[in-house]
């Protein structure tokens, strides 16, 4: 009965999200190729003797380093930048959390 009004006030929530629309502009090329290559360091990893979270850790970083300076180019305040960095945060840690009980 409560899941309803929680998935509600979710969406009400994001559609507070501006949305930049950069997915395919060259922005949205580069952060996919950044990803792409970061995956190609993984499947690597015997060749270059690299951790897989290191690549994947940095091209992490540089994607929402990149993500926020187009967001304050494009005005959208700090403190919704914030929420939606931390939103994403907390799901990855809940997505890693889940992966080690499961291991």
């Amino acid at each position: 009965m409560l899941l309803p009004l929680f998935l509600v006030s979710e969406l009400a929530s994001a559609a507070e999200v501006n949305n930049l629309g950069l997915t395919g502009t060259e922005t949205g090329i580069f952060t996919v190729l950044l990803f792409i290559i970061a995956y190609g360091f993984v499947m690597a990893e015997e060749f270059t003797h690299l951790r897989k979270s290191k690549p994947v850790i940095f091209a992490g970083a540089v994607i929402w380093a990149h993500a926020a300076y187009l967001a304050s180019e494009a005005g959208v305040p700090v403190e919704q930048t914030h929420q939606v960095f931390e939103r994403n945060l907390v799901e990855f840690a809940e997505l890693m959390l889940f992966l080690i009980v499961a291991m």
